[in-house]
């Protein structure tokens, strides 16, 4: 019950404690002190110690049991039957915002230091505690109001004193102030509501790499519980590359966060594409508590963009070979047809020969620029030797008309690609040499195409390899490719359409190196 103690007059007789208490250690001697308090006041009132030496002795007993019940960090309150004041300790002062105890002696506690509302509550604790009903009142939690108005919650643990008959005679209670802990508990549960219904999965991983706790949305996103994801072996497991769980939870524990996006597998095989974002947890002290890691997943998103980028390539082919096949085509019967009138007009009307052939020479340039055009458009297929002839006429193009030296090489022998996969590989090249040309500020840039095979003499290529580099101004803050501008998440969005991998390597002065590796 809510109770404050104040020093006042000593009890009737020689008081002892009541039986068992149920207090927390270091509460039930705050009781036991008050009997004795009592038991040295009266004895020094009535001045029964035979010798002046004990009597001293007593007072400084007395004061430094008076001194720790104003130390202690709880509130401390003694009532008497009428459920006035008859000590409260000096916390309990400053709680109630009173100078001294005077002010707070002989207040009836209910009616004066709880609000309205709980008083009826707070009355039946104290009259089951002074009816010694100690399973029902040994402990509970009210609100004081201080003498500013201002509400506090306090948590109480209470006991009852007995004189040498057996009669009641205080009801104490000793307090914490639970008003800060309180709310950040209800704060905690709301955030955990929240955590508990979002659709995205979070995670808790604790700093040695255990999963210390899944919401349900992760559970069901990976079909794992906690302790069924650890007998799998751990967070790394749920990753198609394993590497990847690794590298974000270094990275996080290093740098404090980590964005990207991961494949990830379930319980039941099935592979989801999720945007991974992590962040270190941390106590009041900066200490490190594990991590939190928020699962989206954008596996639909990702198809859809697929889709998109499928149907936007498949329309760019048509439209090449329409170019290609269809108006070049004509352009270059119709350059045969005004090459034969020249030759006709050279006996039949000398005058018209020139005007003819600037007429062929304007339909032969509509027939080249109309192939360029299609061979931009459809790079890969419309070139019978593949991706490697593509990239090498773009690195020539580029070359030819910008004002720095570009090359490629393609060491080696390369395996047989995919239309689709052959495309994509010249699409992020095209688009990272484009990004080259209009933010590096670069003098050289390289393409080059190689398989990477294992160390044993004539081992199959196990991936294919694209990689761009310049020499331009390169980057200030490192970046990942789903982090920058529209090319650079294009490129991301093509390399994982075909399964493959793309990362972004620079430094501030010393370019860029853009690699695509695709598994073969």
């Amino acid at each position: 019950m809510p109770t404050p103690i104040a020093s006042a007059s000593p009890p009737p007789a020689g008081p002892s404690r009541a039986g068992p208490s149920q207090v927390p250690e270091g509460v039930a001697p705050v009781h036991a002190l008050l009997p004795i308090l009592g038991e040295i006041d009266a004895l020094l009132e009535e001045g029964v110690a035979p010798h002046e030496r004990l009597m001293q002795a007593l007072a400084f007993v007395r004061d430094h049991v008076r001194d720790y019940l104003d130390q202690v960090g709880l509130i401390v309150v003694a009532l008497d039957a009428a459920g006035r004041v008859l000590f409260v300790n000096r916390r309990g002062c400053e709680l109630l915002g009173c100078d001294e105890d005077g002010e707070i002696l002989g207040a009836d506690w209910i009616e004066t230091f709880v609000p309205e509302r709980r008083r009826a509550a707070t009355r039946g604790v104290f009259e089951a505690l002074w009816a010694g009903d100690l399973a029902r009142a040994a402990s509970n939690e009210n609100e004081v109001v201080t003498r500013s108005g201002q509400e506090r919650l306090v948590a109480w643990t209470n006991e009852v004193l007995h004189d040498e008959t057996g009669a009641v005679w205080a009801v104490v209670g000793a307090g914490e102030d639970v008003t800060e802990r309180r709310h950040a508990e209800h704060h905690l549960a709301r955030i955990g509501q929240a955590v508990e219904a979002a659709r995205d999965g979070i995670g808790i991983i604790g700093p040695e790499g255990r999963i210390v706790y899944m919401n349900p949305a992760l559970c069901t996103m990976t079909g794992y519980t906690p302790d069924a994801l650890e007998a799998a072996g751990g967070p790394p497991s749920l990753f198609v590359d394993p590497g990847t769980g690794r590298l974000a939870f270094l990275h996080t524990m290093r740098e404090g966060a980590w964005r990207g996006e991961a494949d990830m597998r379930s319980q039941n095989g099935r592979i989801r594409t999720v945007l991974l974002r992590t962040d270190l947890l941390r106590d009041e002290q900066g200490q490190v508590l594990g991590l939190v890691a928020i699962h989206t997943d954008i596996t639909a998103q990702r198809r859809l963009e697929a889709e998109v980028l499928y149907a936007t390539d498949a329309e760019r082919q048509r439209i090449g070979r329409d170019l290609h096949d269809g108006l070049a085509s004509h352009l270059v019967g119709l350059g045969m047809v005004v090459r034969g009138l020249s030759r006709r007009a050279r006996t039949e009307a000398p005058a018209l020969v020139e005007e003819l052939e600037d007429i062929a020479g304007f339909i032969r340039d509509g027939a080249e620029q109309a192939r360029a055009i299609a061979h931009g458009l459809n790079p890969v297929s419309l070139d019978r030797k593949g991706l490697a002839a593509a990239l090498e006429r773009l690195a020539t193009t580029t070359d030819a008309h910008a004002d720095l030296q570009c090359t490629f090489a393609a060491p080696g022998e390369l395996p047989a690609l995919s239309a689709e996969a052959a495309t994509q590989l010249y699409r992020i090249a095209q688009e990272a040499v484009t990004n080259a040309l209009r933010h590096a500020g670069a003098r050289r840039i390289r393409l080059t195409l190689e398989a990477e095979r294992g160390l044993e003499e004539g081992q199959a290529a196990r991936a294919l390899v694209l990689t761009v580099r310049d020499d331009g101004q390169g980057l200030a803050a490192p970046l990942r490719p789903q982090e920058g501008g529209l090319g650079l998440r294009t490129m991301a969005y093509r390399a994982h359409a075909i399964g493959a991998s793309l990362a972004l390597e620079a430094k501030e002065g010393e370019g860029v190196v853009v690699r695509c590796r695709l598994p073969l």
